[in-house]
């Protein structure tokens, strides 16, 4: 049969470890694409957001736009291209996802396609940007990665590029990328027949996220004509600050009443064996 005090211990735990731990938080905006194919504006928001599209057909009002649609089943933070025709002769021929993750330790952005094709008589490039806000602080340190394949793509070039926004804005503008450069590489010319360039790994980078903050990724490749970026993929990972998500005063003296609680408990059990 549990004693008093091993009762007040159960609930004193229970209480500490609910309000230190807190519910699982999912805090990410709106995950935004936007940049340019072979000169054609190109834009995509999760959910299809339709106040952040009318900003960028305004923003580019009297030019030449794609707003990708998206088909993700509205799924918050995942934009995926179905396989498809982006300009004439230039497709997805497989899937291409965008996602943005904002929950507990995993917060993260990342980009990858599995196969796009060039047939459109000359070189295409791409520059796109990635981003998203309100990924869940704090965090100290940043990672990044990316690489790919090219099939007879002899003359291509792929370079990266991360960035992170500790004032949490939301990027809507290749040209304005919010936040700081952390960082990027460029891969160079890509030789001949099948060319796996060097997969980049950063290493550990040091960050300011005090609270709630935004990260993007830009890519950037030229595609010769009758060539194919296969397993293309980018990824910036954020690490929280080590002993996890750092509690809030009130969450403090919800958790040291609970502990409290232990203590007193014990106590009592002691003064009465003395007595």
């Amino acid at each position: 049969m549990m004693t008093r005090f091993a009762k007040w211990l159960s609930v004193g735990l229970v209480a500490a470890g609910f309000a230190l731990l807190g519910a699982p938080r999912d805090a990410h905006a709106t995950l935004v694409l936007e940049g340019t194919v072979d000169g054609v504006n190109v834009f995509a928001a999760d959910e299809n957001n339709a106040a952040l599209t009318a900003a960028f057909l305004t923003n580019h009002a009297g030019q030449t736009n794609i707003v990708i649609l998206d088909t993700s089943i509205g799924i918050g933070g995942t934009l995926s291209l179905a396989p498809g025709t982006i300009i004439p002769g230039y497709t997805v021929q497989s899937s291409s996802n965008f996602v943005s993750m904002a929950s507990g330790s995993d917060q993260n952005i990342s980009s990858n396609a599995l196969q796009i094709v060039n047939n459109t008589g000359a070189s295409v490039t791409t520059n796109i940007v990635v981003g998203d806000n309100n990924f869940v602080g704090p965090a100290n340190q940043a990672t990044a990665t990316a690489g790919g394949t090219f099939l007879n793509a002899a003359g291509s070039t792929y370079s990266v590029e991360f960035y992170n926004d500790p004032l949490n804005r939301q990027p809507l503008d290749v040209s304005a990328i919010p936040g700081t450069l952390i960082a990027s590489n460029n891969f160079g010319v890509v030789g001949p027949g099948t060319f796996t360039v060097p997969s980049f790994n950063s290493p550990t980078i040091p960050v300011a996220d005090p609270g709630n903050f935004g990260m993007s990724l830009r890519f950037t490749f030229t595609l010769v004509n009758g060539g194919t970026f296969v397993s293309r993929g980018e990824s910036e990972q954020k690490t929280p600050t080590p002993g996890g998500v750092v509690p809030e005063p009130s969450t403090l003296v919800v958790a040291f009443t609970g502990l409290a609680l232990c203590g007193g408990a014990s106590l009592k059990r002691r003064f009465r064996k003395a007595s």
